[in-house]
């Protein structure tokens, strides 16, 4: 018994304590309306009535049918029926709870309980008959009504905000792998050329001193982009909304291309875009030739390379293919799935396989807004 009702909160006391201390005034002082029942009873049926409805909540069927026994049957069969207030207090808050908390279906058997109950009630009153009844126990249903409405709002409530945090979570999520797609497109396509311009710098160091320069320069400026993509990368996550900000787009294609060139990688490149592109659209095309030419550079080494960026007015077409040796769709990391991902995010499709000529091919078709 001590567990029970320690654990029962303040609210659920106070209501019970303020609908029993209005009860008691009601028998007490105002006093029923016609004296049938004795005072007394009325006294300790209602505080007995009011002891049950701290458990509203938790057993709210069980606080109905004993409300409705003590303060309606056992008065009305021993002594008589009686009009006052304190009879009805105790039952509309049980009776509301029974909605408000009563688990389905088991609650609704609270209202036909009441209903019966009062018609007995008005039965067994010497001044009244069941037909000066049916008024009390049509309220039942209303009573009931506005806790299950109160209840069905609640739910709907809890379920709009559970499906909010779990956009919330959803948006996060696709957030942090946008970063991690930017991450690694900006790593790997960095140290792919900075390692091939180390090489070239390698070889060259003791024969063409200036070109060995020329290419560590290379390694220094690629290096010092990359460290700045990542600053930016890395100080998104300490922002509040994981948002990258403006990366590149199309209008940056040229600069790529003079990178990758610059590297050693023979490139034919056709840039048929007029106009700029939309954000993502732009941001997407420009990752996808940049991933594309970086994994040329490092699966195949510096062998003959097309590419291809068509916009039209309805779409954009990119298309990477180079003259190295055959290979397969498998590159063993992560560039061709983000590529994908990116791509497919747009509504658009991505291929990848073996070249017209051999080597290996990649074709992306992005649909415009």
């Amino acid at each position: 018994m001590r567990g029970p009702v320690r654990g029962l909160s303040r609210g659920e006391w106070a209501v019970a304590l303020a609908v029993g201390c209005l009860c008691q005034w009601d028998v007490w002082v105002v006093g029923p309306a016609y004296p049938v029942t004795p005072r007394w009873v009325l006294a300790v049926a209602s505080a007995a009535a009011c002891a049950l409805l701290p458990w509203r909540q938790r057993r709210p069927l069980t606080v109905v049918v004993g409300v409705t026994l003590v303060l309606v049957v056992l008065p009305a069969v021993f002594w008589g029926a009686a009009e006052t207030v304190a009879l009805v207090f105790p039952l509309i808050v049980a009776l509301f709870a029974a909605g408000r908390y009563g688990p389905r279906p088991a609650a609704y058997l609270a209202v036909p309980v009441v209903a019966v109950a009062v018609l007995a009630h008005e039965w067994l009153d010497p001044y009244q008959s069941v037909a000066d009844g049916w008024t009390w126990a049509l309220n039942a249903v209303w009573i009931f009504g506005l806790g299950a409405w109160l209840r069905q709002q609640r739910r709907l409530t809890e379920r709009a905000t559970a499906l909010t945090a779990e956009r919330e979570r959803a948006a996060a999520a696709e957030a942090r792998a946008d970063l991690a797609r930017e991450l690694h497109d900006v790593l790997a396509h960095s140290v792919s050329v900075m390692v091939v311009q180390a090489e070239v710098a390698g070889e060259l160091f003791d024969r063409d001193s200036a070109s060995a320069r020329s290419a560590v320069g290379a390694v220094a400026e690629v290096g010092r982009a990359a460290l700045a993509d990542t600053r930016r990368l890395v100080g998104s996550l300490r922002g509040a909304d994981g948002d990258p900000g403006p990366g590149p787009t199309v209008a940056d294609l040229p600069g790529l291309v003079d990178r990758f060139t610059g590297a050693g990688l023979p490139l034919d490149s056709r840039l048929q875009v007029d106009g700029p592109l939309p954000e993502p659209v732009g941001r997407t095309v420009y990752r996808v030739v940049q991933e594309a030419l970086t994994n040329v550079l490092r699966h195949a080494g510096p062998v003959p390379t097309r590419l291809l960026v068509r916009a039209g007015p309805a779409d954009v077409d990119v298309e990477v293919e180079n003259d190295g040796p055959p290979a397969t769709v498998a590159d063993g990391g992560h560039g061709l799935l983000g590529m994908t991902e990116r791509v497919h995010a747009l509504d658009g499709s991505l291929t990848a396989g073996p070249g017209r000529g051999g080597g290996f091919a990649v074709r992306a078709h992005i649909p415009l807004p």
